[in-house]
C-alpha cells in the first residue's frame, strides 16, 4: 500500500501542476505589486512579453518597484491556485491510497484464523484543471511611449510595467486630472463626512481645495523639468525648483530659443499665475498667512497682512487651466516620452 503511495508522490513531485490564467475580453492578464506596502493591481497584456513572464522583471505601475515578473501573481490567482491543487493532490494521492488498499487486501492469505483488509474512504476523484478567470477590464488603457507595451491601471500610472519608464507627459496629464477629480466630487466626498462629523468634513474640504493648489504646482514644476531637460539645447545643471519661479523658468526657455510665458498667457492669465503659485508658497512654508514678501511680490490688494487665503474650488479649476495652457506648446520643444 506505501510503495503506492511513495510512487504517486514522487510523481507528483515531478510533474509540476501548471494553471492557466484566462485573459479578459481586451486579452489583459491581472497583475499585483507583490510590495506590502503597495498591492496595487493592474493589466499586461501578454504578447508584449514575448513568451511570458519567466525570467523577465515587472515594474509597478504606480510605485515602480522591480520584482522578477512571475512574483506579481494576484492573491485572487493564488487563492484560486491553491484552492484547485489542494483538489488536485488529493484526488491523485486518494487514488493512490485506493489502489494501496485493494494491492493489500488481494496479498491476504485465505481461510486463515486472523484476516485483515483495508478500505479507503476519502476523495479518489481527480478534478480538471479550470483557467483562472480574469478580473473586470480596467478602463484607463496605457501604451508606454518608450517600449509600446500595453497595460491597464485604475485611476493612474506612473511606470511602464516593461520597461520601467515615467512618462513627464502623462503623470502630468494625470495629476491634473486627480486634481479635477477632487473638485468635481468634493460635495459627494464632504457630504459623506458630515454625517459622520461637520467639523471634520470642513477640515476636509479645505484640506482638499489647497492640495489641489499644490499639487498642480508641483506637477507643472515636474512635467517642466522633464520637458526642458529633453531639449538638444538645455543645461541640465538647473537648480532645484527653478520652474516653480515663473521668471526664472520663462527666461531658461528662452534661452534656449523657445517662447517665453508671456507669449503664451495674456498679461492677465500670468499675472493670475504668478498669485497662485505665491499662494502655494504660503500654503506649504507659512500655513497660509500672508507676509510682506507675498503682497510685494504680487501686488495682491484682495488680502492684508496676517490674513489667511481662502481657496475656492472656482480657483484650483483656474489653476488647472492655466498651467495646462502654459505647458501645452512646450511638448513639442521638449521630450514629449
Amino acid at each position: 500500500m506505501f510503495d503506492d503511495i511513495v510512487r504517486e508522490l514522487k510523481r507528483m513531485e515531478r510533474e509540476p501542476v501548471r494553471l492557466p490564467i484566462d485573459a479578459d475580453a481586451d486579452g489583459y492578464f491581472d497583475r499585483e505589486c507583490p510590495d506590502e506596502e503597495c498591492e496595487f493591481q493592474f493589466k499586461v497584456m501578454l504578447e508584449d512579453w514575448g513568451d511570458g513572464f519567466e525570467g523577465q522583471h515587472m515594474h509597478c505601475p504606480l510605485c515602480g518597484n522591480v520584482a522578477p515578473a512571475d512574483h506579481f501573481w494576484t492573491k485572487e490567482h493564488l487563492e484560486q491556485a491553491k484552492q484547485q491543487a489542494v483538489r488536485y493532490f488529493s484526488g491523485r494521492l486518494g487514488q493512490a491510497m485506493s489502489r494501496g488498499a485493494r494491492s493489500f487486501n488481494t496479498r491476504q492469505p485465505r481461510g486463515g484464523f486472523i484476516t485483515m483488509s483495508l478500505e479507503y474512504k476519502g476523495p479518489t476523484h481527480v478534478p480538471s484543471l479550470v483557467p483562472i478567470a480574469a478580473a473586470e477590464e480596467m478602463r484607463l488603457k496605457i501604451d508606454c511611449e518608450k517600449c509600446g507595451a500595453h497595460f491597464g491601471v485604475v485611476g493612474s500610472a506612473f511606470f511602464c510595467p516593461k520597461c520601467g519608464h515615467s512618462s513627464a507627459v502623462r503623470v502630468f496629464n494625470d495629476a491634473l486630472a486627480k486634481i479635477e477629480a477632487k473638485v468635481e466630487h468634493l460635495d459627494r466626498v464632504v457630504g459623506a463626512v458630515a454625517q459622520v462629523d461637520k467639523d471634520a468634513a470642513e477640515l476636509t474640504r479645505r484640506s482638499l481645495l489647497e492640495s489641489g493648489i499644490s499639487d498642480a504646482v508641483v506637477a507643472f514644476q515636474r512635467v517642466m523639468e522633464e520637458l526642458y531637460r529633453g531639449h538638444p539645447k538645455s543645461n541640465d545643471k538647473i537648480k532645484p525648483n527653478t520652474f516653480q519661479r515663473l521668471d526664472a523658468g520663462s527666461d531658461l526657455w528662452q534661452a534656449v530659443g523657445a517662447e517665453g510665458y508671456a507669449d503664451v498667457l495674456s498679461a492677465s492669465e500670468l499675472r493670475r499665475l504668478h498669485i497662485y503659485f505665491h499662494r502655494r508658497h504660503l500654503l506649504a512654508h507659512r500655513e497660509g498667512i500672508i507676509d510682506e514678501q507675498y503682497i510685494e511680490r504680487t501686488g495682491d490688494t484682495r488680502y492684508a497682512l496676517g490674513q489667511r487665503i481662502v481657496v475656492r474650488p472656482g480657483h484650483v479649476i483656474e489653476l488647472v487651466a492655466l498651467v495646462r495652457k502654459l505647458v501645452g506648446p512646450y511638448l513639442s520643444k521638449g521630450d514629449q516620452s
